[in-house]
């Protein structure tokens, strides 16, 4: 291997560890908009989320990312207010329809990236434990959550984008709880 190709595969390495940094940081402020321009712009483009597999990037558009992971929470009672400045404010807890008290944070850990010899593509795995509050059972109730990603990414023109991304969930359950008496 060229010492071209292994910088060209290295730079690989790190922009895709970037734009999964970049996923987790708009994930944790409920920032759906963002994360859409992280992946490829193509009807080839897949995200597989605990609440379906969406394949092409409007289809990623209006199910994965309308309140990743399925579909947006209801507002808690008493807060069913629209926003004063339209429904595409977003607040502390992203987009209005989320409600409040919306609160993901996973952490992304054991990166595995292995870049094509073309530098064209690449795939990757992590570990993300983390804790979460609301979304899943419609309530605010906190839980912990440990979830798998693994991702297919594309490069073209020399940037990188997410392509195919698989979120599996390991455990949820509530904080109060063992993961082995309760799983959601």
């Amino acid at each position: 291997m060229t010492l071209e190709l292994q910088v060209k595969k290295l730079l690989g390495i790190n922009a895709v560890q970037n734009i999964m940094a970049k996923f987790q940081y708009y994930y944790t402020v409920s920032d759906y908009d963002s994360i859409l321009q992280l992946f490829y712009p193509s009807d080839t483009s897949s995200a597989e989320v605990p609440g379906g597999k969406y394949i092409g990037i409007e289809a990623i558009k209006k199910g994965a990312f309308g309140g990743f992971p399925g579909g947006p929470m209801p507002a808690p009672e008493g807060m069913e207010k629209p926003s004063p400045n339209g429904p595409e404010e977003k607040g502390p807890a992203g987009p209005p329809n989320m409600g409040g008290g919306r609160l993901q944070i996973h952490t992304l850990t054991t990166p595995l990236v292995e870049v094509a010899d073309d530098v064209k593509t690449a795939k990757a795995l992590w570990m993300s434990p983390g804790l979460e509050t609301g979304g899943h059972v419609g309530d605010l109730a906190g839980s912990w959550a440990w979830e798998k990603f693994y991702v297919e990414f594309i490069c073209e023109n020399d940037k990188w984008y997410i392509w195919h991304f698989h979120q599996i969930d390991i455990l949820c359950s509530f904080f109060y709880k063992s993961w082995t008496d309760d799983f959601f």
